[in-house]
């Protein structure tokens, strides 16, 4: 068992979940604030594209990324992973249905006493969206912490690989070690999640 090699893996395997979590929930805050508020056609597009996406594998869409992340030389490191998982569809979905539970008369009461958005997001739709919003998070960090497909097509080098692809190749003693090492991170969020809805169960 290559100890360096194991560490620095798992370490890939955080950058990938939380990065992807994080950079996914920052596009779709606002992607979904926009198809739930502004009535347009491009947005009603933009809602049947996430739709569709949702259901797509991997398989159907890898040949594009591949020749997209080849173009700009993003093969073969940790961008190859980030930038495809930052538009993802499901958080996007997640919160259009959140905004979709915050009335339209709290925004157009605020914009008319700041008249700044920003402000309305801040102050209203965030703290309104928490919940959701730490949902969308929480999702997007367990589909991405056991990355097997797009790891193994778009990276060669292993040191940028994540540990799920190094589990693949042990055996006995060692996939067991690896695999209680990969359950760390799960089982922590997991026990977060349980805990903020149990205080807030209690409220």
């Amino acid at each position: 068992m290559n100890v360096s090699l194991l560490f620095q893996q798992y370490g890939n395997s955080l950058v990938y979940a939380l990065g992807t979590a994080l950079l996914a929930t920052l596009v779709a805050v606002p992607t979904s604030y926009a198809m739930a508020r502004w009535d347009s056609v491009w947005m009603k597009m933009l809602f049947w594209c996430c739709v569709v996406l949702l259901f797509l594998p991997f398989q159907v869409t890898m040949l594009p990324e591949y020749v997209l992340l080849e173009f700009l030389h993003l093969l073969d490191t940790r961008l190859a992973i980030l930038i495809p998982g930052m538009v993802s569809p499901l958080p996007i979905l997640i919160l259009w249905m959140g905004n979709k539970q915050v009335p339209g008369e709290f925004e157009d009461a605020f914009c008319l006493e700041s008249g700044s958005l920003l402000s309305y997001f801040r102050f209203v739709l965030l703290p309104n969206l928490s919940g959701v919003i730490a949902a969308a998070f929480a999702i997007c960090f367990l589909l991405n912490w056991n990355l097997v497909d797009p790891a193994l097509i778009f990276l060669e080098d292993k040191g940028l690989w994540p540990l799920s692809l190094t589990l693949l190749e042990q055996e006995g003693t060692a996939r067991l070690y690896y695999g209680i090492l990969d359950m760390v991170p799960v089982v922590l969020l997991l026990g977060v999640v349980m805990v903020v809805m149990r205080k807030r169960s209690m409220k």
